[in-house]
């Protein structure tokens, strides 16, 4: 859901000698788009593209390295010795504009973000140079490098004992062609797996995207294909998305403590039986421009067809349940019937809406820690609508509808970020179902280092099947919970950072800083006798990191944190990516 990218600056001495600095992402990177004006005499004429020239630095500069010895020096001609330097025809490809075309301050700057977008490169700059004679507007395009390689290994344990770990080795910039490649092995709380991806942004230079992915678990295999015609300009006339998953596993259905299978309805923890399951689907969807082409918001309609058929493996008369006792299957089935519901094969015409906008600002210690990062100021919306006929129904039992919408503003010295998704199901009796998630935050980067963070989350469902739970746990914002500590059809949790970037960089290669943090949450079932006020508290303290110079550009976060009931505590934690 993120559009945060990574941008690096450049501090640019004569033309043909340019060196890449790293900035300090502060209040003061807050601004409109990179300047890509020209000379004032020079508006008197329309103005064309002229030459384009690209010049692309490494991971670390010369001088960056002539101004360091010992490890240091060794450890950064390393990096840039095994890095494979992107291909020329691979950033040039990205580029909005041609010699000879009209000058379009514009197109540079979204040619800027794109690449940004790209995910390989540490920093970009696409900014005029000079203007010629007649009226042709040289442009400079400059790029460093990231380090694309990303060797991973993690390692977690919860308090109750459960394990997680993984290796996973992937490189998004392959060879210098822009082609990612990913093989990875793990366990997680439920399975163990071997994983194998690929992907590459524009086929044989082409304007189409595919990405492949298998995965053999203990449980099943599952593959997906992908195949893409995006939107690479705000100015494109039309975008496909074609989707197909064929996925055999486990999953986890959950029901409340307060049901038929549940012992006491009073007990926090999550209840659930993993009932083995094949998911097959094929998705595509059509997009046509249809305003905006090149000014004001852009709005595009789409038209396609899902079909998608889930089955579950219920041949046996009984399950175990989490706790460790064995129940009846009739437990499961509910009055609403939602096994029924979400096993049904449907076949679903679609309908859909999506617009964006054209402001952008550019801010930092956001959703990453050290780089600037590219924020939308205009809201976006995605609305989906279809409706399908149900393998135990008759005619058009289901009619559906999804939204996908945010926004962020400026807001008190800082920036503010509202997102939300919703579904709702309407038709027959056992296909109705809703629900809604929305999150909120508040970021702002004081003027001596410091750093606040508030994020909150509120969903509600009605008529949940068991695989569509909220959680709330580790996996989702609370580091003193199991994995999946708490799970229902509501779901209430809520974040405060106060942090403070340190003037240290970690081999110039992390940004890193300190943080303490109180947070608090809950999630039940709508039957489940429980309020706010049994809501878990936490606090901690922890260390954050940022890369500067890797593709990998999620916040790491290393925290210590405590239940404030004294549930639980110390718990350590080695989180990256999400919102808290």
């Amino acid at each position: 859901m993120s559009v945060m990218t990574v941008l690096g600056a450049w501090a640019a001495p004569a033309r043909g000698s340019r060196a890449v600095s790293q900035p300090e992402a502060g209040p003061a990177a807050i601004g409109t788009a990179p300047d890509t004006s020209v000379a004032a005499g020079a508006a008197s004429a329309p103005l064309r593209i002229g030459a384009v020239s690209l010049e692309r630095a490494d991971i670390y500069t010369e001088e960056e390295i002539a101004g360091s010895s010992g490890f240091l020096r060794l450890l950064r001609r390393t990096m840039n010795g095994l890095h494979a330097r992107t291909r020329e025809r691979v950033i040039r490809q990205e580029l909005l504009f041609a010699p000879g075309d009209r000058y379009e301050p514009a197109l540079l700057a979204e040619t800027e973000r794109n690449l940004r977008a790209l995910g390989f490169l540490a920093s970009v700059s696409v900014a005029a140079a000079d203007t010629q004679p007649g009226g042709a507007v040289d442009v400079d395009v400059l790029t460093r490098e990231a380090w694309a390689l990303k060797t991973e290994v993690s390692y977690s344990r919860s308090s109750a004992g459960a394990q997680r770990w993984s290796v996973l080795l992937s490189d998004n910039n392959f060879a210098g062609q822009g082609v990612q490649l990913t093989l990875g092995a793990g366990q997680d709380e439920d399975r163990r797996y071997k994983l194998l991806g690929y992907s590459s942004r524009r086929v044989f230079g082409s304007r189409w995207q595919v990405s492949l992915s298998f995965t053999d678990q203990s449980d099943g295999r599952s593959w997906t294909v992908q195949l893409q015609r995006p939107f690479y300009a705000l100015a494109d006339a039309w975008g496909l998305e074609a989707q197909a998953w064929d996925r055999e596993i486990g999953l986890r259905w959950y029901v409340s403590n307060a049901g038929p299978l549940g012992r006491d309805p009073e007990r926090d923890a999550s209840l659930y039986a993993s009932l083995p399951s094949r998911e097959r689907a094929l998705k595509v969807i059509g997009w046509r421009r249809v305003r905006g082409q090149s000014e004001g918001r852009v709005v595009r309609l789409g038209l396609g067809l899902e079909m998608r058929d889930l089955d579950y493996d219920l041949g046996a008369t009984s399950f175990e349940l989490s706790d460790g006792r064995w129940a009846d299957f009739a437990g499961l089935a509910g009055g609403s019937r939602p096994l029924a519901r979400r096993e049904a094969a449907s076949t679903s015409p679609l309908l859909a809406l999506e617009t964006v906008g054209r402001r952008w600002v550019t801010a930092g210690y956001l959703l990453q820690y050290g780089p600037v990062e590219d924020v939308p100021l205009d809201p976006w919306l995605r609305l989906q609508a279809g409706w399908g006929r149900r393998a135990w129904g008759a005619g058009f039992d289901a009619v559906h509808g999804q939204v996908n919408a945010g926004d962020w503003s400026r807001l008190a010295g800082g920036l503010a970020m509202v997102t939300m998704t919703g579904k709702a199901s309407l038709g027959d009796p056992g296909a109705r179902q809703a629900w809604i998630d929305v999150n909120a935050g508040w970021m702002a980067e004081h003027g001596d280092g410091r750093l606040t963070r508030l994020f909150a989350e509120g969903a509600l469902g009605d008529r949940l099947g068991g695989d569509e739970a909220f959680l709330l746990g580790l996996n989702r914002g609370l580091r003193t919970l199991e994995f999946d500590g708490m799970a229902g059809d509501r779901l209430a949790r809520w974040s405060v950072e106060e942090g403070l970037r340190l003037p240290v960089e970690v081999l110039g290669f992390y940004k890193l800083g300190a943080a303490v943090f109180y947070g608090g949450g809950l999630a039940h079932w709508r039957d489940e006798p429980r309020s706010l006020s049994d809501a878990r508290h936490e606090a901690g303290l922890g260390v954050r990191l940022g890369s500067l110079r890797s593709a990998r550009a999620d916040v790491v976060r290393l925290d210590v944190a405590w239940a404030l009931d004294g549930a639980a505590g110390p718990v350590f934690t080695a989180v990256t990516g999400g919102l808290f």
